[in-house]
This record gives structure tokens, sequence and C-alpha cells, in this order.
């Protein structure tokens, strides 16, 4: 299971996995009122999920409007650490209303020790980042054949 590090719950941390999870409307309200409500902040957010199989774990982030050279994904030491910068249209806007947020964008997940980080792809499409991490070959589940005698 993935493990998300906020500001609530620590590093690699079981017993605190999604616990908070009914807390993050709380939290986001907290965020928009300490940054506004005009569509800035100075951490945007992204809507993301995941679902793991037998072959790995896989993500999808939202991330419309941030490019291929302003995103930094890397794995490193059971973590996955992703890092980039929504940035706000051109100056000159005065929005009557906007509800889109813009920013820096950083989110580090812990990996299931399962997880082969050699074996990672990512690709943006439409707006959305998809990152697949393959389990580990003595992680994923084998059939064994019985036979018949």
């Amino acid at each position: 299971m993935l493990t998300v590090r906020n500001r609530l719950s620590g590093p690699r941390n079981p017993g605190y996995e999604f616990a908070f999870a009914p807390l993050a409307g709380v939290d986001r309200l907290f965020d928009e009122w300490l940054h506004g409500f005009n569509g800035a902040s100075a951490n945007a957010s992204a809507p993301w999920a995941w679902w793991e199989d037998d072959a790995g774990v896989h993500l999808e982030i939202e991330l419309p409007g941030v490019k291929n050279d302003e995103l930094e994904l890397v794995v490193h030491q059971g973590q996955l650490h992703l890092k980039c910068e929504r940035k706000s249209p051109e100056e000159g806007r005065e929005y009557r209303y906007n509800e889109r947020r813009y920013g820096k964008f950083e989110r580090t997940i812990a990996l299931p020790e399962s997880i082969d980080s050699e074996n990672v792809q990512a690709e943006m499409r439409d707006g959305v980042l998809y990152v697949t991490l393959s389990k580990r070959p003595e992680a994923q589940p084998k059939r064994i054949t019985v036979q018949v005698s």
C-alpha cells in the first residue's frame, strides 16, 4: 500500500496510511484561506488516484497546464518525488472569478518494498501524468500448476 507524506503524516508510517484522508477538505480550505481565493497559491493542488494490480502500482496525477520540461519525477530510497509548477497565464488579467490554482506543487509518496525502482514508466497525456511502478518479479504472484498423478 502507498503512504502519502504531508503535513499530517510522517514518512513510511503504516499506521497513518490515509488515516487523515477525511481531513483533506479541511486542509484545502486552510490553504485557500491562507493564500486567498484568486486562483493562485504557494502550493497548487493536483487531484490523483492510484491502484495496484499483480504487476505493479499505477498512479494518475492531474497536471493540466504543466509541460514535460517543468516536471521532475524521481524515485529514490523507496520514495517517489514529484515536483512541478503550474504557471499562471499572462499578466494583466483581472479575473472576476477563478477556481484554477497555480504555483509550485510537490508530493512525496513512500513506495511499497515490492516495487522495482529500476522499472518505472511515466507518460504525460492530455494533462494527466500516468506513472507505472512495476513490482519485483519475486513479489508478483506465481501460478502453480498442480500435477495430476
